[in-house]
C-alpha cells in the first residue's frame, strides 16, 4: 500500500469538508499500534482500529455480531466446500473507487504470501492450497478463491469447516485496494481502506484520528465524523484524562479501583464479561520447558488465581481453569486435570512435581517473566513471583516491555523462560489455533501431533455442535500438557461519557465507531 499523506488526501479530494466546529470523538485505545495495514495487525488496539477503516465479506455489528459488509449473501454447495458470495454493487473505496471480487482475491492470496509474514495467514489455511501456500510450495495463485465477475466470489475449501464464515468479520479478511500492492509492503502509513472511516493521520505515541468516509455505502448511518484513538498505555493517566473530558471512552480502568471508580462515576463505569483471556506462555522452543512438562504443570499449580483475581486486581477478572474462556454459547471448555484439586493440594502437588523434574535445594531455579508496561500485568506479575518463590523456592526476575516489543519478542518466541501473553475472540477453534505448532503466530512452540490430529478431525464435522465437541477433546489433551499456563479471564472494564449513545456489551470484540454518537456538550 502507497504512503497517503495529509497533503496526497487533500489534493485526491479525500478530504471532506467536516462540520465546523465538530467535535472528534476521543477514545483511549492502550498501546501505541504498530501498523494501520490490517493484514498484519495482530494486537487487539490494532484489530480495533482496523474493523473501523476496512470492510470484509461480513461485518461486526455494536455486539460484537456478525452482519453483511461487503457481501449480500452467499450459497454452500451440498458438499459444504463451495461458497459463492454476492457482493453489493455500491462498495467503494476510500477513494471512490469500486470495491470488487478481485480486490478480495488480491488481498487473500497476498495474506497466504509467505513474503507478507502476516501473523494470522492461518485464519485461510482451511482454503485449498493454502497450506502449500503458505509453506512455499504452492504459488498464491493456486489459492482456493476466485472472481466470477465483479460482484461474485467463489471460496474453494480444502475441507469442511462448519465455523467458515464466522471468520469473516475479522479485519485480516478484508479486501485490499489492488493498485496499491505494488507500491511496497513498507508503505502503510495511511491505506486507502473501504470501511466506514478512513484514517487521516498518525502521531506516533499520541493518536490515530478517523474521518468518516464518504464513499462508505452505508455512511447515511453513521453518525460520528471524526474519531480519535488515542495512546493510553498507563491507566492512571487515562483516568485523569477522562476525567478532565480529555477522552470519552477508556479502554480499561486501574485495577483494585473498581469500588471507587463506581462510586465516582456511577451509570459512566460499564463492565461485561469479555472472551478475553490472560495467561503466562513457556518457551517451548527452549530448555528446560521444551521437554520438563513436570516443570510446567508445577508452575500452572502453584500459582492461586483465586488470590490474584479478589485480593489483588479486584478489578472483576475470574480464576481460569481452562484454555478456552467459559461463556462462549455451545462451546464447553476443558479445565485444567487438577481444577478440582483444592489451593492446598495443588500446592503440595506442585512441590512433588517439581521435585520430580529436577529441581530442589541442590538444584535451584531461577526464571524470567516478561510481560508488557501496565499496573495490571504488574501486579499480576508480582503476585505470581511471590507465590512461586514461596512454594516452589523460586527466583523469579520480572522483565517488562511496551506492549509492541512484547509482542515482537512473542512472534519471534525470544525471551528466556516465560512470557505473559492474551487472547479475545469468541470462536474457539482461534485459541485452540494458538497452540497448534507454528501456526498461531503467538503461540509458545507446542507440537503434538495427537493435538493437531484432532483439530483437523474437528474442522471436519458437518455443524458447529461436532466441531465444539472435538475441539474440547483437543483442549483436554493439551491442558494435560501445560504447553500454557492460564491466569485469569478478563472482565471488560471501561469508562464511557454519557455523551456517547451507542455503545454496547460485545464479549468477543468492541462496538464499532460506526455505532457510536457524541451528543454536543451542555453548555
Amino acid at each position: 500500500m502507497r504512503v497517503v499523506t495529509m497533503a496526497m488526501l487533500a489534493a485526491l479530494g479525500l478530504l471532506v469538508p467536516v462540520a465546523a466546529g465538530a467535535e472528534a470523538l476521543r477514545l483511549g485505545n492502550g498501546p501505541d499500534i504498530s501498523t494501520l495495514d490490517w493484514q498484519k495487525a495482530s494486537t487487539v488496539f490494532e484489530m480495533r482500529i482496523a474493523n473501523d477503516i476496512c470492510e470484509g465479506l461480513l461485518a461486526y455489528g455494536a455486539r460484537g455480531e456478525a452482519i453483511p459488509g461487503v457481501a449480500t449473501g452467499w450459497t454452500l454447495s451440498k458438499d459444504g466446500l463451495t461458497y459463492t458470495f454476492t457482493l453489493r454493487a455500491d462498495a467503494r473505496w476510500s477513494d471512490g473507487s469500486p470495491v470488487t471480487a478481485d480486490d478480495f482475491v488480491a488481498a487473500w492470496r497476498q495474506l497466504v504470501t509467505p513474503a507478507t509474514a502476516a501473523a494470522q495467514a492461518d485464519k485461510l489455511l482451511h482454503l485449498a492450497n493454502a497450506q502449500a501456500i503458505i509453506t512455499g510450495k504452492a504459488d498464491p495463485a493456486t489459492l482456493g478463491v476466485k472472481a466470477v465477475d465483479a460482484h461474485t466470489l467463489v471460496v474453494q475449501l480444502a475441507r469442511r469447516q462448519a465455523d467458515f464464515t464466522a471468520y469473516l468479520p475479522q479485519a485480516m479478511l478484508c479486501p485490499v485496494h489492488r493498485s496499491s500492492l505494488t507500491q511496497g509492503a513498507n508503505d502503510r502509513a495511511l491505506p486507502l481502506s473501504n470501511g466506514a472511516y478512513m484514517a487521516v493521520a498518525r502521531e506516533p505515541q499520541s493518536l490515530v484520528r478517523l474521518q468518516k468516509n464518504p464513499h462508505y455505502w452505508d455512511t447515511a448511518t453513521v453518525a460520528t465524523e471524526i474519531v480519535e484513538y488515542h495512546v493510553t498505555e498507563d491507566q492512571q493517566t487515562e483516568l485523569k484524562r477522562f476525567r478532565t473530558g480529555d477522552l470519552h471512552m477508556t479502554v480499561s480502568v486501574p485495577p483494585g479501583q473498581l469500588d471507587a471508580i463506581r462510586a465516582e462515576w456511577g451509570e459512566a463505569l460499564m463492565v461485561y464479561p469479555s472472551a478475553g483471556v490472560l495467561y503466562l506462555s513457556p518457551n517451548l522452543t527452549r530448555e528446560p520447558w521444551a521437554t520438563q512438562v513436570k516443570l510446567r504443570q508445577a508452575i500452572s499449580m502453584a500459582i492461586d488465581r483465586e488470590v490474584i483475581s479478589q485480593k489483588v486486581l479486584r478489578s472483576g477478572e475470574t480464576p481460569l481453569l481452562t484454555f478456552v474462556p467459559t461463556g462462549i454459547p455451545g462451546y464447553t471448555a476443558s479445565p485444567l486435570p487438577w481444577a478440582t484439586l483444592s489451593q492446598a493440594d495443588r500446592d503440595a502437588k506442585a512441590r512433588q512435581l517439581l521435585a520430580e523434574a529436577g529441581y530442589g535445594k541442590d538444584k535451584p531455579l531461577s526464571i524470567e517473566i516478561l510481560h508488557p508496561t501496565g499496573d495490571r500485568f504488574r501486579q499480576i506479575n508480582i503476585a505470581v513471583a511471590a507465590m512461586l518463590k514461596q512454594k516452589l523456592g523460586l527466583t523469579v526476575t520480572l522483565h517488562n516491555q511496551e506492549t509492541k516489543s512484547v509482542v515482537t519478542h512473542l512472534r519471534a518466541r525470544d525471551y528466556t523462560d516465560l512470557a505473559m501473553n492474551g487472547w479475545n475472540s469468541d470462536q474457539p477453534v482461534t485459541y485452540l489455533d494458538l497452540l497448534d505448532g507454528d501456526r498461531g503466530g503467538f503461540g509458545p512452540g507446542y507440537h503434538n501431533p495427537a493435538f493437531t490430529k484432532l483439530l483437523e478431525v474437528a474442522r471436519e464435522q458437518p455443524d458447529l455442535s461436532g466441531m465444539y465437541d472435538k475441539l474440547a477433546e483437543a483442549e483436554s489433551l493439551a491442558m494435560a500438557d501445560a504447553p500454557v499456563i492460564p491466569l485469569l479471564q478478563v472482565s471488560r472494564k471501561l469508562l464511557v461519557s454519557t455523551r456517547v449513545k451507542g455503545m454496547q456489551p460485545a464479549p468477543g470484540t468492541v462496538t464499532p465507531a460506526r455505532f457510536l454518537r457524541l451528543l454536543p456538550a451542555k453548555s
